[in-house]
This record gives C-alpha cells, sequence and structure tokens, in this order.
C-alpha cells in the first residue's frame, strides 16, 4: 500500500476499490439537490425517480454539468458531464426514458513521499515509488414508469455499466550515473461490463404526503477483463513504453500477458426510502434515508493503489423546498428554492476504517416558456473525516443544468393516436 501526496479528481476515495462512486457526492443533479428518489425537481417529478416520471406534461431533455473541488489538503479539481436525461411521459399514466452519467471517477496519482537511498557501483541511488490509475465506468440506464392510480406508482430501471481504466505502478530512480535515471515500469488495463435492476414504488396515502422506496440488486454483477503488460525500463522518462531505440526491452520483442475475467468485482445491494410532506403550498420538506452494501470483492490480481474498499455506506438527508407556482403569470414566482444538509457514514474493508461526511446544499432553479423549460444551479459544500491514516477533505461542489421541454413530439403523438 502506497501512502503519500495525491493528485487528481475527487480525493482520496478515488484509490478505494472502483473509484468514487457517482452516487455518493454530494448532487446527482443541479435539479435535485441531495434528493435521489424523492421529487425535487419539479412538483412530484425526481429525474431520477421513473415511477414519478408519469406526472410529467411534456417530454424532458435536462442536462446536467457539475465541477468539483477537493482540499486534501493539497487543492484538486475535476468537472464533467455529470448526468443527462431524456424523459417521454405517455398520456398521464405512463412514461419511458433514457439516461447516461458517470458512475465511478477512478482518476488518481499516488507518490510515496518517502525515497529509499542505497549505494550502487560507488554510486549513491534514490528510489521512489509511484502509483497512477486513470479512467473510470460509466452507466446507461433505459427505465419506466407506470401509473396504477391515483394514489400508487411503479417503476423500473436498468443499469447497463461499461468503462476501462488503466493502471501503471513505478519505481522512479534517480543518481549521478546515466543509467540511474529514469524509471521501471509496470502498466494495466480493465474493461468493465455489468448490469443491474433497480425497483421503485411511490404511494400518496393523503394528497400532502408521499412515500417512495427503492431496491437495486445487479442481474450481473460488474466484471473486469484485466491484461498487464511486460516491465519495462523508462529511459527518457514519459511514463509510455517508446518503440525501437528508446525503452527496455523493446515493445515488438515482449507480448501482454492474455486477458484474465475478474468475476463480481461489484455486486451492490441499496435500499432507499423517503418521504415527501408539503407543509404549505408549493413548500415541501423531504427526508430520504439510504443504505449500500458491497457483496463483491477485489480480487488479488488487481493492483489498486490504496488496498481497500468501501464495503457498507449509510446516509440520511433532509430538504426543504419551495416550488414555483405555475398557476400565476409573474416572473417572481417561477423561482425554485431548495436546501438540504445531509450525513454519510462509510466503512472501509480492510483497515475497518470508518469515513464521515456532513454537508449543506443551496440551489435555485427558474422556470420559462409556456412549457416550463427550467435551468437549476446547485452549490454543495462537505466535510470528509477519516477515523484513522488520512487528511480531512473539504469538497465544493457547483452543478448547473438546463432541461428543455417538448411540446411538438405530444402534440404529433396525440395526432397520430388519435
Amino acid at each position: 500500500m502506497l501512502i503519500g501526496s495525491l493528485n487528481y479528481g475527487q480525493g482520496i476515495v478515488n484509490g478505494f476499490g472502483l473509484g468514487h462512486f457517482n452516487s455518493s457526492q454530494g448532487s446527482m443533479n443541479a435539479g435535485q439537490c441531495l434528493n435521489r428518489i424523492l421529487p425535487a425537481f419539479q412538483t412530484g417529478v425526481a429525474l431520477s425517480n421513473p415511477a414519478t416520471w408519469p406526472n410529467l406534461k411534456f417530454t424532458q431533455l435536462s442536462l446536467s454539468y457539475s465541477a468539483i473541488k477537493n482540499s486534501v489538503p493539497v487543492l484538486n479539481e475535476y468537472s464533467g458531464l455529470s448526468s443527462g436525461h431524456w424523459i417521454i411521459p405517455i398520456k398521464g399514466r405512463a412514461a419511458i426514458g433514457f439516461s447516461i452519467s458517470p458512475y465511478s471517477n477512478q482518476n488518481i496519482a499516488i507518490t510515496d513521499t518517502a525515497s529509499t537511498k542505497m549505494i550502487a557501483f560507488g554510486d549513491t541511488l534514490s528510489l521512489q515509488r509511484g502509483y497512477r490509475r486513470s479512467g473510470g465506468i460509466t452507466v446507461f440506464k433505459v427505465g419506466s414508469g407506470l401509473s396504477l392510480n391515483k394514489k400508487i406508482n411503479l417503476g423500473a430501471k436498468l443499469h447497463f455499466l461499461f468503462g476501462s481504466s488503466r493502471q501503471s505502478e513505478s519505481l522512479l530512480m534517480n543518481g549521478s550515473a546515466s543509467w540511474m535515471s529514469g524509471a521501471i515500469i509496470q502498466t494495466s488495463r480493465m474493461r468493465y461490463s455489468g448490469s443491474f435492476l433497480q425497483g421503485y414504488l411511490s404511494v400518496n396515502p393523503i394528497k400532502s404526503t408521499s412515500i417512495m422506496a427503492a431496491v437495486k440488486f445487479s442481474i450481473n454483477p460488474l466484471d473486469g477483463l484485466y491484461r498487464q503488460y511486460f516491465l519495462f525500463y523508462d529511459s527518457n522518462d514519459n511514463g509510455y513504453h517508446d518503440s525501437y531505440h528508446y525503452d527496455f526491452p523493446y515493445p515488438v520483442d515482449v507480448s501482454p500477458l492474455d486477458e484474465v475475467r475478474l468475476n463480481k468485482i461489484h455486486s451492490p445491494i441499496e435500499y432507499t426510502v423517503g418521504v415527501d410532506q408539503r407543509i404549505s403550498p408549493g413548500t415541501n420538506v423531504m427526508v430520504e434515508l439510504l443504505s449500500y452494501k458491497e457483496n463483491g470483492r477485489i480480487p488479488e490480481e488487481l493492483q489498486l493503489g490504496i488496498n481497500d474498499f468501501v464495503y457498507s455506506s449509510n446516509s440520511a438527508s433532509i430538504g426543504l423546498i419551495k416550488f414555483p407556482d405555475d398557476l400565476s403569470v409573474s416572473w417572481t414566482d417561477k423561482f425554485t428554492f431548495r436546501s438540504g444538509i445531509n450525513y454519510r457514514s462509510q466503512q472501509l474493508k480492510f483497515s475497518d476504517i470508518s469515513i464521515t461526511e456532513m454537508g449543506y446544499s443551496l440551489g435555485i432553479g427558474f422556470k420559462f416558456g409556456a412549457v416550463g423549460n427550467q435551468i437549476d444551479i446547485n452549490y454543495y459544500a462537505g466535510l470528509r473525516e477519516y477515523s484513522q491514516s488520512y487528511d480531512s477533505e473539504i469538497i465544493h461542489q457547483f452543478e448547473a443544468g438546463i432541461s428543455l421541454a417538448d411540446i411538438w413530439f405530444v402534440k404529433r403523438r396525440q395526432k397520430r393516436n388519435g
């Protein structure tokens, strides 16, 4: 295990197991605040919960962009698309939808702060270890929702996971002789595939209260195709196994090992339950609980910078949301205000280190246009602490999203069906 200075991405958790899961960050979408299944996007609608999609009036295309800054205490930054949704309601009774988003971020670089010195042929040779990983996993989701009656909605979503990552372990050398500079590097590659199923239930026992629940489990646990490449001496210090006259051995003289299938490296079971309570016209309080457990395993063949992974996680969040007045003609009544706080506790498998995170979120949205197009902005700040071994992290996340409603598709469908 390497302990040293870290660079890249979202912080220390990128180095555990398969990286930092997108579902464990503060906000997954600019219009959802801290909620996963509760309807924070619009009244009665959550982008990530297909059981609420029949409540949409028009087709929605929603894109959200996220920028994250971590202090570990070294400053790290990361930005990119956080989610994309395309949801099509069908006559207020059903809906289908598609989405794509990052599933895990594995970008991390670790350099051992301690170096080893030795005498070789009368010269002093300094050795320092390093580890670098890049890439991650993406998830494409296909979902549908169905309204059974005025009180009960059902939903289901298929998750298709895919992606790849590259690992590089290095031994950096520094000495007075020419042969003492450079690095000995071992590289490997992993390709991922798997599928999960998530079911949803939405119940409205009374008009002002909604109770929602979801469960996610694996259909085909995430597998990996792992290939390790030949160890080489990087004489020109560029990190790559170059062609003839550069690194040793020459690439044409060696071949990578055969791919090895690593089974069930990720197989989660996840439960989520939430309550949405209207306390005044347009104002709702939302409470959500989530429990996660990892039933997969990290095989010995896979070399990780930090040889550990999160095997259990529990979180709780509470939010207050003020929705716009859809009947008002004043632009000042078209704003959505979102706020919330959350607490998350995670446990590492091998070291038994616990990770706690507390944070708050503030967001604002604005609806415009005849069909209710929407712009959303959300800010999250949190403190992540480790029971031992690692420094605390301060997290800042900024998200911006736009959602476009589609009225012509609805009219065309109605005309075709009529």
